[in-house]
């Protein structure tokens, strides 16, 4: 069992036994919403990691629901942040996606002017907009 923190009180402690915990990443100026939240549920707010203004939080996965619905109604956007199964996932989430060297790289040039002007013939403002 998790040992109880000033902002874990010792019932809210018990309650996380045996229910899933997810970690989440959010930008870090949703975090203050995302907490205000928890504390609203009578629930342990657990920072972890953050890095280039992004931050990580363990929160019951029973509660991503309700966070979600917290941070569309505060700042009026959809979501807001990803869920991982571990705090290590999280955290490596923090680091940006190294760039594939072995990936091909395509160079491309638009050089079909007999195609491209027989669709642009065809093409009205009504086709556009349909």
């Amino acid at each position: 069992m998790p040992t109880p923190t000033s902002e874990e009180p010792a019932s809210n402690a018990r309650a996380l036994v045996g229910e899933r915990q997810v970690w989440i990443t959010t930008d870090e100026a949703a975090v203050p919403t995302l907490s205000a939240t928890l504390k609203t549920l009578n629930a342990p707010v657990t920072l972890g990691a953050s890095k280039n203004g992004v931050a990580t939080m363990r929160v019951r996965e029973s509660q991503l629901l309700v966070l979600s619905a917290a941070l569309h109604e505060a700042n009026h956007r959809c979501g807001g942040f990803v869920t991982h199964d571990s705090e290590a996932e999280a955290v490596a989430a923090l680091e940006p996606a190294s760039l594939n060297p072995s990936a091909t790289v395509v160079t491309y040039t638009v050089d079909n002017t007999a195609v491209v002007n027989t669709l642009l013939a065809s093409l009205t403002a009504s086709n556009v907009s349909a």
